[in-house]
Formats: structure tokens, sequence, C-alpha cells
């Protein structure tokens, strides 16, 4: 498994657009996104995709469910993105990110994700552990390619998982055991 995580900030607009103009078969709905910040993380997302596999010459293609794959190769990826940050795992299991970064927590979402266990493990320690459960969740959706109304039957327990912290985001990588 590999990982990666960058900010938009840290590229110049015009280069990420460079980089769309010659990749435009990767990204085949970029222009249905409104909002520009949108647009830059998900062109960010696959370069630094692309950066991972060291590979130029893929091709990505959409499940029913509209989760994306590369087309003829066994190599897995997930891409996630919020408020700039944009990070991406590929590995050659089934795998799933999720980043989120810190804001202030409404405790009133948790009966619409968390089980009451898991709700009562979240306000233990509030701060740390609305966002690994949470993210927990999202990167195990995205890997198996649910929809966000399934969040709520998602099993957090023994999961194994990366965290990745620091002052602005929290991120959970996930990989499938099998």
């Amino acid at each position: 498994m590999k990982y990666i995580i960058k900010h938009i900030n840290n590229y110049l607009v015009d280069d990420l657009y460079k980089f769309y103009d010659t990749h435009k078969s990767l990204l085949p709905n970029l222009t249905k996104l409104k909002k520009e910040e949108d647009k830059l993380s998900s062109i960010l997302g696959r370069l630094l995709l692309l950066k991972l596999l060291e590979d130029k010459n893929i091709s990505i293609i959409y499940n029913k469910n509209g989760k994306p794959y590369i087309k003829n190769n066994p190599i897995y990826f997930n891409i996630s993105h919020k408020d700039g940050y944009v990070a991406v795992v590929v590995s050659n299991k089934k795998c799933g990110i999720d980043i989120e970064t810190y804001h202030k927590i409404n405790l009133s979402s948790l009966k619409i994700f968390a089980t009451k266990e898991e709700q009562n493990y979240i306000l233990d320690n509030i701060e740390n552990n609305f966002y690994e459960i949470y993210t927990l969740k999202e990167a195990t959706l995205k890997m198996y390619g649910k929809k966000l109304s399934d969040i709520k039957n998602i099993n957090t327990q023994n999961k194994k998982r990366t965290i990745i912290k620091n002052d602005n985001y929290f991120v959970t990588i996930i990989e499938s055991e099998d």
C-alpha cells in the first residue's frame, strides 16, 4: 500500500489545468463540477494517482455505482478530498481512504452515522473518536462502492486501519482482508 496527501495550494492552478488538458480521459465528468476547488481537487487526485502508480498509460472506467477503477490492472485505488486537501491510496487489495478537516462537531449528527455503541465511544473522547469512526466508515463505504445511506450499517469493530493526522486533517485508510 502507498498513499500521498497534498493540498491544492501546493500547485499552480495553470499546471493543474495543463495536466487535465493532457489527461482528460481520466476525468470525464470534470465539467459537471460547479466549484473550482472541487475541480482542482479532482485533477490533483488523478495527478497524485499517476505519481503513485508511476504509470502514465492507464484507463479509468467506472462500475455501475460510479466507483472508478483501472482498466486491465490488478491495482486498486481510492481518492478523497476535503477543503483543498487530497488523499490518494493505491494497493494490491481493495482499499478506501477518507480525509476530513477539523471542524465544529455537531453531536446530533452521531445518530445519523453511528451505532449506539459507537456513539458512546465517540463521547468518551469527542475530538479524536468522532474523526476515527466517521473516516473509518467513509473509507469502508468507498472501498466497497456503497452509498452514504449505508453508513450506519458499517461495522467498525476489529477493522485494521492506518490513521494519519496532523493539526489540519484526520485520514483513515483501510484495505480489504481478502
